[in-house]
C-alpha cells in the first residue's frame, strides 16, 4: 500500500507499538493543521476562484483524514 523503499526496523516497530495514542494524536493534529492552512490560504486569496475551490477539497480531504485518525 505504501510502496516504501525500505522495511521498517523492529525497533521502530516497537516504539511504534508503545506510542500509538501519542502517535495518533499527533497525526490528528498535522491532519487538521493542513486543513487550517487551506482554509487561510483561500481567506488569503479570495479573489482567486480556482484556488479556493481546490482548496475546499484539499480542506475537506484533510478533515475526513482526522475524523478517520480520531476514531
Amino acid at each position: 500500500m505504501l510502496h516504501l523503499q525500505s522495511e521498517s526496523t523492529q525497533r521502530w516497530l516497537s516504539q511504534v507499538d508503545e506510542s500509538l495514542p501519542e502517535i495518533l494524536i499527533d497525526h490528528a493534529h498535522c491532519e487538521r493543521k493542513a486543513a487550517s492552512t487551506a482554509m487561510n490560504l483561500m481567506n488569503s486569496y479570495t479573489e482567486n476562484r480556482p484556488l479556493c475551490v481546490e482548496m475546499t477539497r484539499i480542506i475537506e480531504e484533510e478533515l475526513e483524514h482526522y475524523h478517520m485518525v480520531m476514531a
